[in-house]
């Protein structure tokens, strides 16, 4: 089983390319990478990015489907218009699942989507989506619109979805409280998974999440199955 993950270099490895390899290597299956940006971070501070040319975004897109059976392609950091642009030009014809994790802005204040970009974002990537992960604040950012309790939420979750993603679930944990509530909308259906908080704070929790429902899709797994694994 191959997963791509597209998306930005993390030297720490809590996130980006390197959390996702991780996940997928503890789960059984074989991660392949696009590098969209190099970043310069820890679990302190996020000090300096530099993206990845447009061209070589898409020679590594060419030498890693031209030469491997893949079977899901998660998509994080992509930084800058020219990074989607080339994306989109490979992409946007796959069968692929595609995985779509927003990442405008990390746990350390680093931003990872720059503002021009944010239209394109939402034009050219958002239909791609088999799926898209936003946490609380991306979903607001996404749909212009806050979420205060189930009722916003709900409502964010079908203003994404009309913007092309054919599923959505926004990671609750920006929320206030000792349960984390986890919102899905799959197909017209909306359901929803909690579980009780976890007290600790670092970088990468929705790059492990989006990396681990990946991996189950993957393996053939129903979107409902896959949240709750």
């Amino acid at each position: 089983m191959h997963i791509l993950s597209i998306a930005g270099s993390d030297p720490s490895s809590g996130a980006g390319i390197q959390g996702d390899i991780k996940t997928y290597s503890a789960l059984g299956a074989y991660g392949l990478s696009v590098v969209t940006a190099i970043t310069s971070q820890n679990t302190l501070k996020f000090s300096k990015v530099q993206e990845v040319s447009s061209d070589m975004i898409k020679s590594q897109l060419d030498s890693v489907l031209s030469d491997f059976k893949i079977d899901a392609i998660k998509i994080g950091m992509v930084y800058s218009s020219s990074v989607i642009k080339a994306i989109y030009s490979k992409l946007k014809k796959t069968k692929i699942p595609i995985i779509l994790d927003p990442a405008f802005e990390s746990t350390t204040g680093g931003t990872l989507l720059q503002k021009d970009a944010f239209i394109d974002f939402k034009k050219l990537l958002i239909p791609l989506a088999y799926v898209i992960t936003p946490n609380v604040l991306e979903a607001e950012k996404i749909a212009n619109m806050r979420i205060r309790g189930k009722s916003d939420a709900r409502q964010v979750l079908r203003k994404i979805r009309q913007m092309g993603a054919k599923n959505v679930i926004i990671k609750g944990g920006h929320l206030k409280g000792h349960t984390v509530i986890d919102f899905v909308l799959e197909n017209s259906k909306f359901y929803e998974f909690s579980g009780k908080r976890i007290p600790v704070t670092n970088h990468g929790g929705g790059c492990g999440f989006s990396a681990a429902l990946a991996v189950s899709l993957a393996k053939g797994k129903s979107l409902r199955d896959s949240v709750r694994f």
